[in-house]
């Protein structure tokens, strides 16, 4: 049974909210800057870059305080070893990989002087996304395999499988995108190759349908939780129950023996 303070599924939920909202913000702006002239829109492409990347940056706060919540606070007992390793170390990945794109984005104000080290920056952002997301494949692995996990993944396997490939499959996508940009790079070049922005706009849906189905999963763990809790709560009601009818048939003896 869970504290009753402690909301299991509370910080996932934020942080699936906010990663749908940054990666529909993202494929709306790549494909903005791609279908329309961006040295028009320089300024304020730049603030909306710096507020998505923000997004993506809390993001991922959020689903370390997450790991935090269901590997430290739910544990039984204090006593017992903190597991999860794998998804500890996705977490310290995904917070890097987000402060990289941060800070490459705010570099993004003066292309022409930083774009060598705002390609630098998404390199090492997108490496770590992708590592990111092997140790999440690594972690659910072993959670599967261990089946120590209450119930997060193991009651939605098929939907988890799905949602960590997409995951994968996107940061892969970005990181070929990535690579391109880098190699066709000149520095009298300001806006990216028509191949990197398609590519990264492939990227960008498959991380919305990648969001969709993480919600998607936290609705199947919201369910679990409700119909283990309702369970208890039968148990408890039971339980109740006898002993009230325990201390009736004793009281009725009581009574007799007296008459």
């Amino acid at each position: 049974m869970f504290p009753s303070q402690i909301e299991p599924l509370f910080w996932n939920y934020w942080a699936n909210i906010v990663y749908i909202l940054g990666s529909i913000g993202y494929m709306f702006m790549n494909l903005f800057c791609l279908v329309f002239c961006i040295n028009k829109f320089v300024y304020a492409s730049f603030v909306l870059y710096v507020i998505l990347a923000i997004l993506f940056v809390i993001d991922a706060i959020l689903y370390t305080i997450d790991w935090y919540t269901y590997a430290v606070l739910l544990r039984k007992s204090k006593n017992i070893p903190i597991n999860y390793k794998a998804e500890f170390t996705a977490c310290i990945f995904q917070i890097l990989g987000s402060y990289c794109y941060l800070l490459g984005a705010i570099l993004a104000e003066n292309k022409t002087k930083y774009m060598p080290k705002i390609l630098a920056l998404n390199v090492a952002g997108i490496f770590s996304l992708v590592l990111e997301a092997t140790f999440t494949i690594v972690g659910w692995q072993i959670t599967l395999k261990n089946k120590t996990y209450f119930n997060r993944g193991c009651c939605a396997q098929d939907i988890y499988l799905w949602a960590h490939v997409l995951n994968l499959t996107a940061d892969l996508i970005y990181l070929l995108a990535t690579i391109i940009a880098v190699l066709r790079f000149q520095m009298d070049l300001i806006r990216y190759p028509a191949t990197v922005q398609l590519l990264q706009i492939i990227g960008d849906i498959v991380y919305v349908v990648d969001s969709l189905l993480y919600m998607r999963c936290y609705m199947r763990e919201k369910d679990v939780l409700e119909e283990k809790r309702a369970k208890e709560n039968n148990e408890k009601e039971t339980v109740s129950q006898q002993k009230y009818d325990n201390r009736g048939l004793e009281l009725e003896s009581i009574l007799g023996n007296n008459n």
